[in-house]
């Protein structure tokens, strides 16, 4: 289990510190941990050594204003009928949180 959580939390520290795109990835199988997901968090290892040369850029000619955008989907796992909602905000063409 050790190694799964430190899979996981580096992972998540990607995930908010430089990599967005593996954000839901990973966060679908923090809940309840088993042997299938240890194989999805390889696999986003996997991932990110592929496409190490992509990051974020901020373009400052797109300016500073704050734009935040928001989603939703309604029970759409049918597994567990949760609903699953996100957001992010952007500055200068780049997302921020």
């Amino acid at each position: 289990m050790k190694p799964f959580r430190s899979l996981v939390g580096s992972l998540m520290y990607l995930a908010c510190g430089t990599r967005p795109d593996i954000s839901v990835a990973v966060s679908h199988f923090l809940g309840n941990p088993g042997e299938k997901h240890w194989d999805v968090g390889i696999r986003v290892v996997r991932y990110l050594r592929k496409t190490k040369n992509l990051g974020i850029m901020y373009k400052g000619s797109l300016g500073t204003d704050l734009v935040a955008y928001s989603d939703t989907d309604w029970a759409g796992n049918r597994d567990e009928r949760r609903s699953v909602s996100g957001i992010v905000l952007m500055m200068c063409g780049a997302p921020v949180v």
